[in-house]
């Protein structure tokens, strides 16, 4: 009996501490925005994270990029990029 007391209270207090975490960061709000028309106004030119591929012609290269969703989905979802050259493609 005494042990269940046990693993109850430390269940508790685990849940506790999850949920008092998730919400100081619930507190903060989104993050702002610096575009006011949201990710549809957005600009779409490179933002040169990815190496240049005629430099870098004879390796084959993988890349995996992350940002967060948009709105209060991004405290829970990322949206993933998987990029691939091949050896030899430019």
């Amino acid at each position: 009996m005494r042990a269940g007391r046990r693993a109850g209270r430390l269940a508790a207090g685990l849940l506790l501490l999850l949920g008092l975490s998730f919400g100081f960061g619930l507190a903060n709000g989104p993050p702002a925005r610096a575009e006011a028309g949201g990710w549809r106004s957005a600009p779409r030119h490179s933002a040169g994270l990815a190496p240049d591929p005629a430099r870098f012609a004879d390796l084959a290269i993988v890349q995996v990029y992350a940002a967060p969703t948009v709105g209060w989905r991004g405290y829970f979802a990322v949206h993933p990029w998987i990029i691939y050259k091949r050896a030899g493609d430019t």
